[in-house]
């Protein structure tokens, strides 16, 4: 979905929400977009203006990544052309490393647990950008 599609579904139907994956083309950096549903807060009416995008990302292999929320109408604007797909379809990835984030959405990745050298972990990105390039939902960009 575009982003202009996922902005007009979550403020049509809240409870839905979509998650946009980015993947640099280096393949050493992640990041996630999430935009999450307007939520009703009890009264009568969910108001779209309260839209959010949320960003998490970093680093694979790193301790360090950053993580924002703004709203929608405030988004960077390369997440804007992002292919989305509803964050149901995808395996619990809030808060995870980058590498974890891989490993839950590509299972067949190795286990970024046992992966210490560098040799493996070029070996991983090799394959992380292979699988992502392949599973046809990831955006593969140059800038990040």
């Amino acid at each position: 979905m575009t982003f202009d599609d996922v902005i007009q579904a979550v403020k049509a139907k809240p409870g839905q929400s979509f998650t946009g994956l980015v993947l640099r083309a280096d393949g050493r950096y992640l990041s996630v977009f999430t935009v999450p549903s307007c939520e009703d807060d009890g009264g009568d009416d969910c108001d779209p203006e309260w839209t959010s995008i949320q960003f998490e990302g970093g680093l694979l292999f790193s301790s360090s990544g950053e993580g924002i929320s703004t709203p929608w109408r405030m988004s960077p604007r390369w997440s804007r052309s992002l292919i989305y797909r509803p964050s149901t379809s995808l395996p619990e990835i809030a808060g995870l490393c980058s590498e974890y984030v891989l490993h839950k959405v590509f299972p067949q990745l190795p286990n970024p647990e046992g992966i210490w050298g560098d040799h493996e972990r070029r070996a991983f990105v090799v394959q992380d950008l292979a699988v992502a390039k392949e599973a046809g939902f990831f955006t593969i960009t140059g800038q990040i």
